[in-house]
């Protein structure tokens, strides 16, 4: 299901970026082409947030932290008292890697914390503008179809900038020499509302912090909505002045220089500002290709599955579970299937005993989560303390005659950890392991997957 949810995500946000594509004006376009590359880098964040099975899979997907020999005790001399029980504690990988997201998150969160203060103190440096200053601005902005109540004020800055959520504030400079072109961009950004969307993304870059092609994809998204800004300008207010416009640009740019890097109009990479000019000359702006939409298209293809297989390896579900340590040191006892008649006729052995001395450690063979830790398991009264260790994909094994147990239900587990200790706590004729092995509600002969157990000869005594 998570799998069809987040496929089903992605195709929605892909079909609504080719819609704005196909029917879209041509400064649109860009934008929306970013955006959608925004959304699918987003795709890692998804898949961990909305995988209820995450933090059982994980486990399973580490190293054991000590070889399995290490983990087993020295037996007990007879007649003496068993070992204590060693028990290698479980390194939660969710918690840590939860912590270190965390841990990233909070430090972009200072550095745009820091870029807000700034922000904050250098427009209380600024001062309201004249009369004469705020109708220019209202009359551009009449022409430029911008209905919001605009707070203009004037600082030593080089080039005009815009900002404010719910109420825009227009700074410019005090030569108040700003062309009207310069101005129609600065309220283009305020017509697009700008100022929420780039604290959409900065928010959105807290949570993705770790993926360096999102900062990519957001300059590239401002660099598109700086040059939409642009024939937005131009379209209102050029009438044959791209030239002038783009000599504006430079100068700007050449203004901005300086060691303080100024907040809005003309401030991009030489690269950016290139293009910028070059769009602004051009007489009839590109769009792009259908070539563009081909690769669009590719990158989902590839994509999506890609999502699907992180959920699948992630929930458990993209293979069987890997049993690579033996559960017991012992002998053979009784194998899975038919057994000796009992009271009630012939019955059939539902799993693999092997004969140990009591206390002696029984491990884990794969990772996984523990559903079960008590007695009396499924009404099944003669097997005493029972442990039950769901391992993902279907696949659990369970362990019964327990004398006792290391783990609780929830617990995560690693392969070769300790888990309990062999004992005669059920209907039994001497200390030994019932161990089982079920995928999916069926129960399967456990001499076929966990090792150890094929090779061993059941004892006579």
């Amino acid at each position: 299901m998570s799998v069809i949810g987040i496929s089903l995500a992605a195709a929605a946000s892909l079909a609504i970026a080719a819609l704005v594509w196909v029917f879209g004006r041509g400064r649109e376009r860009g934008e929306a082409y970013w955006l959608t590359g925004y959304a699918l880098a987003a795709l890692s964040l998804i898949v961990a947030a909305v995988s209820p099975w995450l933090n059982a899979a994980l486990p399973s997907l580490a190293e054991p932290l000590e070889p399995v020999t290490a983990l087993i005790a020295p037996q007990p001399a007879s007649g003496a008292e068993p070992a204590a029980l060693a028990i290698t504690p479980g390194l939660r990988w969710d918690l840590i890697l939860l912590a270190l997201w965390g841990a990233g998150a909070a430090l972009r969160g200072v550095v745009e914390l820091r870029r807000s203060l700034l922000l904050h103190l250098r427009l209380k440096k600024t001062q309201p503008a004249d009369s004469e200053t705020r109708a220019r601005v209202t009359r551009v902005a009449r022409s430029m179809a911008v209905s919001a109540v605009i707070d203009v004020r004037i600082d030593a800055v080089p080039s005009p900038f815009v900002c404010g959520l719910l109420r825009p504030i227009l700074v410019l400079p005090r030569d108040n020499g700003t062309d009207d072109l310069v101005l129609a961009h600065e309220l283009a950004h305020i017509r697009r509302r700008d100022s929420r969307t780039l604290l959409a993304m900065r928010l959105a870059g807290l949570a993705l912090w770790f993926n360096p092609f999102v900062f990519l994809i957001e300059r590239e998204r401002r660099l598109a909505v700086e040059i939409a800004c642009d024939r937005a300008a131009l379209e209102t207010l050029g009438n044959g002045r791209a030239r002038s416009y783009a000599r504006s640009l430079l100068q700007a740019a050449c203004a901005n220089s300086g060691p303080q890097a100024a907040l809005g109009f003309g401030v991009e990479p030489r690269k950016a500002l290139e293009m910028r000019i070059r769009s602004i000359l051009s007489p009839a702006p590109k769009t792009r290709s259908a070539g563009g939409m081909v690769a669009l298209a590719a990158l989902a293809v590839m994509a999506l599955p890609v999502a699907g297989l992180q959920v699948a390896e992630a929930s458990g579900m993209a293979a069987d579970p890997d049993f690579t340590a033996p559960v017991v040191q012992g002998r053979t006892t009784s194998r899975f299937g038919p057994a000796a008649p009992g009271p009630d006729g012939p019955r059939n052995h539902t799993g693999h005993d092997i004969a140990a001395p009591a206390g002696t450690p029984v491990i884990a063979p794969a990772g996984g989560r523990v559903t079960y830790a008590g007695s009396g398991y499924n009404g099944q009264a003669g097997w005493g303390n029972v442990v039950e260790i769901d391992h993902g994909s279907g696949w659990t094994t369970v362990y019964a005659q327990l004398q006792d147990y290391a783990v609780a239900p929830g617990d995560a587990v690693l392969a070769g950890q300790v888990i309990a200790r062999v004992g005669s706590s059920g209907v039994s004729t001497g200390p030994h392991l019932h161990v089982e092995v079920h995928r999916d509600g069926e129960r399967l002969d456990p001499a076929d997957h966990l090792p150890g157990l094929a090779s061993a000869t059941p004892s006579d005594g």
